[in-house]
């Protein structure tokens, strides 16, 4: 409503305007006048009609852009818990390492420590690399689908229009 709302009301505004108008020529009982005032009152539906378009819009393209948006931010804030898990596993390795060289723990345990910080690395090396390959193909989806909806949004405005546009044609001017 935030984003279609303005324009609906534009649109419906010059709609009821040249609706008025046509109303006020259709008291011109000369017939010469009557295409102009039926392609004046065409013109005031077709705007309402692009009124409408415009009310249900969004649901085709700017919510579903939106929603893709939210999701990634989502994502998103679980990255700085993964890399946490990482550093932490980093930094029992050299924990591990500096009790070893004071003879506290044996070279088998730092290996095993060493070990599983490796496997916490890949693991998590392996989360990053996924995502930003599902990354690249989730945002081709949505801008993608965002900008045909908008091509085929303003193209059914343009179709309208050019009806109207028509019907003007057909409007004899006697000199």
């Amino acid at each position: 409503e935030k984003v279609s709302g303005p324009f609906k009301r534009e649109f419906q505004r010059i709609g009821g305007g040249l609706l008025s108008l046509g109303l006020c020529f259709e008291g011109d009982p000369k017939s010469y006048s009557s295409d102009l005032t039926k392609a004046i009152i065409h013109s005031g539906q077709t705007y309402s009609e692009v009124a409408l378009l415009y009310e249900e819009q969004p649901k085709n393209d700017l919510i579903p852009f939106i929603d893709g948006i939210k999701e990634y931010v989502g994502l998103l804030s679980a990255f700085p818990d993964i890399v946490q898990v990482h550093k932490g596993a980093v930094g029992k390795v050299q924990e591990c390492e500096k009790q070893a060289e004071e003879g506290k723990i044996g070279d088998q345990e730092v290996a095993d420590v060493k070990a599983r910080a490796n496997a916490v690395s890949a693991v998590a090396l392996a989360e990053i690399n996924y995502f930003q390959r599902e990354r690249v193909a989730d945002f081709k989806s949505i801008m993608t689908n965002f900008l045909q909806e908008q091509i085929n949004f303003h193209q059914s405005v343009i179709d309208k229009l050019s009806q109207s546009l028509r019907n003007y044609e057909q409007v004899a001017v006697d000199a």
